[in-house]
């Protein structure tokens, strides 16, 4: 009786698991109510320097803003390769391309911020730098249209840092984003985005945006953004259920308030340092009407509940006539050859340098941006994260880049 109790048990909790696997592993709906709320115009950065309202940038030494520190649960022992990466070999006997030399290299900044979170994006006659507080902006000669400018020079009282740029090639828009919160001394929780009103970012003005998630674990660490056809699409560091956003970025172009919808990671397999990536259209078309947009995340096996290494992908479908009827997909789950994404154990300070304390490899990360394009007959995506690639206690980093391919229409999967 009791060896049959004991089975009654142990077939009642493999069922039930079971069936939470596959809940976990179904389309989910969206959340409603997080909104970009639309704060102020921002002058141009020209009005800014003539009226004396210009922010100019804190080059004073000072260390970066904290980072959530939420580490990758490694299994010690478990995961694959145990000899090395597999892919070496292929590394050093690719043939040899000769790349050309740049056209121009020049001196964006010199910071005594640390973290430094370089970052930049080029547009048809700008080049605009960020970094730590701080942004810039550049001519395609690489002369220095204005002076080195705080964050607060467009979000009000807020340098709280980590910026992104980007440039929207479809609408000839700049983007700047940072995030601010309790962590940072703000008082909010979450992060803000400027997109600028026109193509030129000295002369033209900025809508400022905000939005706030509840304050506890749910401060929106290492942002990312993608330009889609039908949003833009975030992912964050964030604790809680849903870790991605969709938000309305066409109201965002007009400066009204923004719908925002958010979303979990169907079958998401591990906690920790969470960093998805949202396919950002990097030229030629954008998708179509409200086709579906993407994030793509790596999932190690050294990771407790992980069995073999692998890519998941995940579509988000929004109509912003029709959001309540926001969903994302379950994860396509692509196989990949053996990696080893996590290095000393997951800790941030993993890499030694020449002098100096360790330096953090963005480990078990995709880096920013996954690039998206349409060709031809098909989609295609790139993106890379670091990997260890030699045999036992030793590391050595290396970068594993993938190219992903999808034919034969837009809601087909992905292939590498």
């Amino acid at each position: 009786m009791k060896k049959l109790m004991r089975l009654f048990i142990a077939l009642l909790v493999l069922g039930s698991t079971s069936a939470f696997a596959q809940q976990l592993n179904q389309a989910q709906k969206g959340t409603v109510g997080t909104n970009l709320k639309y704060v102020r115009s921002a002058p141009s950065i020209a009005s800014q320097l003539r009226n004396g309202t210009f922010v100019p940038s804190d080059d004073s030494p000072k260390a970066g803003n904290p980072k959530v520190r939420r580490t990758n649960k490694v299994v010690p022992g478990k995961g694959l390769p145990k000899g090395g990466d597999p892919l070496v070999q292929r590394q050093r006997t690719a043939d040899k391309v000769l790349t050309k030399q740049p056209n121009l290299v020049f001196d964006a900044d010199t910071t005594s911020g640390t973290p430094s979170d370089p970052t930049g994006a080029v547009g048809p006659l700008h080049y605009v730098g960020a970094w730590n507080s701080s942004f810039r902006i550049f001519d395609k000669s690489g002369n220095a249209l204005s002076p080195e400018a705080s964050l607060a020079t467009l979000f009000p009282g807020n340098a709280a840092g980590d910026p992104i740029v980007l440039y929207d090639p479809f609408n000839d828009r700049f983007i700047i984003t940072e995030f601010d919160g309790p962590r940072v001394g703000g008082d909010v929780n979450g992060f803000e985005v400027a997109v600028s009103m026109g193509p030129d970012p000295v002369n033209d003005g900025w809508h400022i945006y905000t939005n706030s998630f509840p304050v506890g674990d749910n401060f929106p660490d290492y942002t990312k953004f993608g330009i889609w056809g039908n949003g833009l699409y975030v992912t964050a560091n964030i604790g809680g259920t849903n870790k991605v956003f969709v938000a309305e970025y066409e109201k965002m172009l007009d400066g009204e308030d923004a719908q925002m919808v958010s979303f979990p990671l169907p079958g998401l397999a591990t906690s920790g340092f969470f960093s998805p990536q949202p396919f950002n259209v990097t030229g030629g078309d954008l998708p179509e009407g409200n086709a579906a947009g993407y994030f793509v995340y790596m999932q190690d096996d050294a990771w407790s509940g992980v069995d073999e290494d692998h890519l998941k992908i995940w579509s988000a479908t929004v109509d912003w006539e029709n959001i309540a009827d926001a969903e994302i997909s379950a994860a396509q789950i692509i196989p990949t050859a053996p990696f080893t994404g996590v290095f000393d154990g997951g800790d941030f300070s993993n890499r030694p340098q020449g002098g100096g304390i360790d330096i953090d490899v963005l480990q078990a990360t995709i880096m920013n941006q996954a690039q998206y394009r349409r060709f031809d007959g098909y989609n295609a995506v790139v993106f890379n994260f670091v990997v260890d690639v030699v045999e036992g206690a030793d590391e050595k980093a290396a970068v594993r880049w993938y190219e992903l391919r999808q034919t034969g229409g837009d809601d087909q999967p992905w292939e590498i």
